[in-house]
């Protein structure tokens, strides 16, 4: 938690953000994906956006990516209900192409950016996490740790 803590401490104080990529992977920038749109409406059912035929089947982890992606970002929404609506974060989402990525992934990739707004983290020109950002961070970690393992 303390190595979390100073990564967010090193990061831009105007607003917080990292990204996900699918497979659980984090980074404190967008990867080189395509332009970033905010995450507005999700299926009722994640399960939806497999193709059809494959729920209950054995299937590569490709066939997966996708609904992982949305229980990722249901996931984060329903535990950042818990935070002021001040203070919770906006989703957003875009896809490393698969002609960008070594050839075995087969697959457009999704990479999920939650952005905090600002001064959730930190006070004006101040550089120590905010007392009350620990709940942020919390959450953070509890989502990480619920990545499943690769």
């Amino acid at each position: 938690m303390k190595r979390f803590r100073q990564s967010f401490a090193a990061m831009s104080k105007d607003a917080i953000s990292f990204a996900l990529v699918a497979a659980g992977t984090f980074a404190a920038f967008p990867a080189c994906s395509q332009e970033m749109r905010e995450v507005e409406k999700l299926p009722k059912d994640c399960r939806s956006v497999l193709p059809p035929g494959t729920v209950g089947t054995f299937q590569n982890w490709q066939v997966f990516v996708r609904l992982e992606h949305c229980d990722r970002i249901k996931r984060l929404i329903r535990i950042s209900q818990s935070l002021p609506v001040s203070e919770r974060p906006k989703f957003y989402e875009s896809y490393i192409p698969k002609e960008r990525l070594p050839f075995e992934y087969d697959i457009d990739i999704p990479v999920l950016r939650v952005v905090f707004p600002d001064k959730v983290f930190f006070d004006t020109a101040a550089d120590d996490l905010r007392y009350e950002a620990d709940e942020i961070v919390r959450i953070v970690a509890e989502s990480l740790r619920n990545e499943p393992p690769d």
